[in-house]
């Protein structure tokens, strides 16, 4: 998952900037890590060495014909992503801490003033896009190495609940996301006092209306290039503990979702893709799951 090129320090791939698009810090650039012996990763460090790697890369690309091609493809969620990357850029320098904080104009990525930031900032869209690109052939790549060096599933991938409020997920599908509350989980033996993860669900009632494509979207993007997927919170597909902002975990409620139809969407792609699913049942699991 996309972490933030310019918050290095948010790591976590729990509370990741979108889950559609890839970490650019994992492109191989060609050169070793400094940190690549080192117990633990230093993140920051690790951002600033590979920045001008990334650039470089860039500026000496010879595969912009099919980068063009890719995009075209890929389609909307890409460009919006790349928008919001560059934006995010931008608005660092105004020290704006995450979108909500920006501009008015700038917080829809459907608004006039994102139309004319994407034109007059093309290059840097650009630039953010094609990091996708290479992390996607890159991806690609290892995926195909690894059946043929025997691995007959393939690659692993994790599928994280949701992804966080602050990034490109959040600001490029606003409006399938309910407001005002955000995902956590109920007391039990795990967390006496519950949790609350501040990580905005998707509307089930939004879902329903546009026939799950969002939700289809999402589990075919992370299916590619992968011989298993394991779904984080898989109970999430049933039910989900809100918690209002401002209110303590306990204060949430339970809101069910249409399980058949999910479950549906979800057989369809694995079959798609021919990718297994696996679930994550840690916390409380109800008969249905």
């Amino acid at each position: 998952s996309a972490l933030y090129p310019h918050r290095p320090e948010k790591f976590s791939p729990y509370a990741a900037s979108s889950r559609l698009a890839l970490n650019i810090l994992s492109i191989d650039t060609g050169d070793a890590s400094p940190q690549a012996g080192g117990a633990l990763v230093d993140y920051p460090l690790v951002a600033a060495w590979k920045r001008p790697l990334l650039e470089a890369m860039f500026a000496e690309r010879q595969d912009d014909a099919e980068f063009r091609a890719w995009c075209a493809r890929e389609g909307a969620w890409l460009r919006n992503h790349a928008i919001f990357e560059a934006l995010s850029e931008a608005m660092a320098t105004q020290d704006y801490a995450w979108w909500r904080q920006w501009p008015i104009g700038y917080r829809r990525p459907d608004s006039p003033a994102v139309a004319t930031f994407a034109r007059q900032s093309e290059e840097r869209v650009d630039f953010f896009a094609y990091l996708q690109y290479r992390a996607d052939r890159q991806l690609a790549a290892a995926a195909k190495r690894a059946r043929a060096g025997g691995m007959r599933i393939g690659l692993y991938r994790d599928l994280a609940v949701g992804a966080a409020a602050d990034g490109s997920e959040a600001w490029s599908f606003q409006d399938t996301l309910a407001s005002g509350v955000g995902m956590g989980a109920p007391p039990d033996a795990l967390g006496p006092f519950g949790q609350d993860w501040g990580i905005p669900p998707q509307d089930p009632n939004v879902l329903v209306a546009e026939q799950y494509q969002p939700f289809r979207h999402l589990i075919a993007a992370n299916m590619r290039h992968f011989g298993a997927l394991r779904l984080d919170h898989v109970m999430a597909l049933f039910r989900q503990w809100w918690v209002p902002v401002g209110l303590g975990a306990t204060d949430g409620g339970y809101v069910h979702y249409p399980l058949d139809d999910l479950m549906s969407v979800l057989a369809l792609e694995s079959a798609r893709h021919r990718c297994l699913v696996v679930g994550e049942d840690l916390g409380t699991v109800p008969d249905e799951m």
